[in-house]
């Protein structure tokens, strides 16, 4: 399977427009695609204007074959006039020699994933449910240590996420750009059942199990940050980000 983000930065008073476009004309789209097995637009809880398309495919190829196509370039046309302009400004010359400032639209980021662990935790899960919450996890590994984080997600994180209350789905992502890079990416029933789940100290007990593998740069932050009871892991080590899901649907 094949893990697909479109990453889409709104203006704030599109906000309800944009997610009202999703659920009434993306969304059945979607549903006649072939291979596509879920989509959801989620919702950053950091900035509430940054929204992710997130659509599960049976194959790559469906996913590329549905980005090269008509209805995605359709889709995205109309989609263009809620996404927010950018404050950076793009210099050059005009015809007449002299320096022009023109403002940057901020193009949709488009990341893609293979899913190389993946359980659905409980029976018909996917909902579409607003009360619905993703996490997402990126790790670096180190060079020669993806296999056994691999094995390990399967054989220790799975089973306890599965007696996790409220954890309906899990998935390990590989980066095709960054083979160093994987995510896990969790769908609860409720913000509530994530936030119980940290607080309880099953996530941190998790990460313990699959620490080792982690860069050795992380280790000896970590063991910094333990020493000197400070803060040393950076976002380029670890990144938890968490989001609501606004509307989606399964298909299959």
């Amino acid at each position: 399977m094949y893990m697909r983000f479109l990453q889409l930065n709104v203006n704030q008073e599109a906000l309800m427009l944009s997610r009202n476009y999703y659920s009434e004309t993306v969304l059945p789209r979607l549903h006649t695609v072939k291979g596509c097995l879920f989509a959801h637009l989620i919702q950053s809880q950091i900035k509430e204007t940054e929204l992710i398309s997130l659509t599960l495919w049976a194959k790559k190829e469906d996913a590329e074959e549905y980005q090269n196509s008509p209805v995605f370039k359709q889709l995205m046309e109309e989609f263009l006039p809620y996404l927010d302009g950018s404050n950076e400004w793009k210099i050059h010359l005009s015809d007449k020699m002299e320096l022009e400032y023109k403002p940057v639209s901020e193009e949709p980021v488009i990341r893609a994933y293979q899913v190389s662990s993946q359980k659905n935790l409980k029976s018909s899960p996917l909902s579409d449910s607003a009360q619905m919450y993703v996490r997402i996890v990126s790790h670096t590994v180190q060079s020669g240590k993806l296999d056994e984080f691999e094995n390990l997600y399967k054989t220790e994180i799975i089973p306890v996420l599965q007696k996790t209350d409220g954890c309906l789905c899990a998935y390990m992502l590989k980066n095709f750009q960054k083979a160093d890079e994987v995510f896990s990416v969790t769908i609860w029933e409720s913000s509530k059942s994530a936030e119980e789940y940290e607080k309880a100290g099953i996530f941190n007990s998790l990460l313990d199990k699959l620490k080792h593998t982690f860069s050795r740069l992380y280790q000896w932050k970590m063991e910094l940050a333990n020493e000197s009871d400070k803060k040393a892991v950076t976002s380029d080590d670890m990144s938890i980000s968490k989001y609501t899901i606004v509307t989606g649907k399964q298909f299959k």
